[in-house]
């Protein structure tokens, strides 16, 4: 009787604990992210850039036998969808990711909620 008297007093104290230590979770940081919806749109600008200057830089390649496949002579190819690829992965993305609203900026609807 006595070792049952034991195992129910062990239980009830190891009950208390557990319920203070799940009310002490349930107080617990929520994490957010910090981004707003002009940091997302921002980077998506970024990715359309990007897949632009891919799909221009694929324009070089050609399934005619007669031009020379080792030689790319397309303009937009070797001049212009490099500078939209550098454009996009250095400027745009880096921009979005790092872009924060200023503290007197005036917060209204959904980035209110975000923010």
């Amino acid at each position: 009787m006595a070792q049952a008297r034991r195992k129910g007093a062990t239980t009830r104290a190891t009950t208390r604990s557990t319920r203070a230590r799940k009310g002490k979770s349930s107080s617990a940081v929520t994490w957010k992210i910090p981004w707003g919806s002009m940091n997302l749109i921002g980077i998506g600008v970024g990715v359309v850039i990007i897949l632009i200057g891919y799909l221009l830089m694929s324009g070089a390649i050609t399934d005619e036998p007669m031009i020379d496949k080792s030689e790319w002579n397309n303009t937009t190819a070797t001049v212009i969808a490099p500078i939209l690829l550098t454009i996009g992965y250095c400027v745009v993305i880096p921009m979005a990711i790092f872009w924060r609203k200023k503290e007197g900026d005036v917060v209204t609807g959904t980035e209110e909620e975000a923010a």
